[in-house]
Order: structure tokens, then sequence, then C-alpha cells
């Protein structure tokens, strides 16, 4: 298996870049299996997009999971939240959670083996990922699709984000 990914930003303005600055009707990401000539070199927390000459790059699924992987209850979940919905600081230690919008979004979020918290702000929207025993609390400011791969019953646990 390769190292784990804990979290992964993308900005939607990025996203938008790609399709402005490049023909193709669609841009990965997140693949099952990169192939030989994508690039997964990107070292680092926030993805972008590549000129039209050069290799998107790409991330396997597999990086932001762990061995629990064989105990789930469904492939994924999706729900939807708002401004409105209650946040808690929280992690999951069985599924990753992405969180897409076209709103604003920040996270205040910690690592398991980082004291020290973070916090990131994707002022335009885009998607937030945050691996199995990543704390984190959300600031939501409009509708917001959230995923749970795979879907795990009762995996929630609140834990204060520290430093």
């Amino acid at each position: 298996m390769m190292n784990m990914r804990n979290v992964l930003f993308i900005p939607l303005e990025e996203v938008k870049l790609h399709f402005e600055e490049n023909r193709t009707s669609e841009v990965k990401i997140v693949v099952p299996k990169a192939w030989k000539d994508e690039s997964t070199e990107l070292m680092g927390e926030i993805w972008s997009h590549t000129p039209l000459n050069q290799q998107n790059f790409v991330f396997e699924s597999s990086e932001f999971m762990n061995e629990l992987l064989e105990k789930f209850d469904g492939p994924f979940s999706i729900s939807f939240a708002n401004e409105k919905a209650p946040q808690t600081a929280h992690f999951h230690e069985n599924h990753l959670e992405i969180y897409f919008t076209e709103h604003c979004i920040g996270a205040h979020y910690q690592t398991p083996n980082d004291s020290n918290s973070q916090f990131k702000i994707l002022k335009n929207g885009g998607t937030m990922i945050f691996g199995p025993g990543v704390t984190h609390h959300l600031e939501l400011s409009g509708l917001t699709m959230v995923i749970e791969v795979p879907s795990v019953n009762d995996d929630k646990k609140l834990k204060d984000i520290e430093g």
C-alpha cells in the first residue's frame, strides 16, 4: 500500500481554470488506479490544474484508505448540509469524508500524528477530503454535499481540536 494521504483540498477556481484553459470535457482527480502517463507526484495538500501540455495530477483513491477498508456497510453514503447544520469537531476511524460546495468553506483540522491544528479556507468553494483519523470542524456557508467512503455506521467520534 502507498503512503497514507490524510487530506486533500481542491479549490473550485482551479477546476474552473482547468476547463477554461483545456479542451477536455472532464478532469479526474481521484482515481481507482493511475495510468502510466498520469502524474501522482504532487506533494502537499492542494490540487491545482496543469497547463494543456502537461500531465494532470491524480491521486489513487487507495491513498486515503487504511487497513480497515474491509469492514464497511456499503460503498459510500451521501448527505447534504448547509450553514444551519450544527458542526462539531469530529473524526472517523473507518472512513474518509469528502465535502463539496460552490460556496465558501473553511475547516479547522488536525491530522493524527500532529499536535498542532491547521485552518484551510476555500473562498470560492471546492472540495475538501479528510482521511480516517483526521479531526475536523467545518465552517459551511451554503449547500454542501458530504460523501462518506465507505459507508460505516456509528463511525463518528467527537474530539476537540488542539493547538
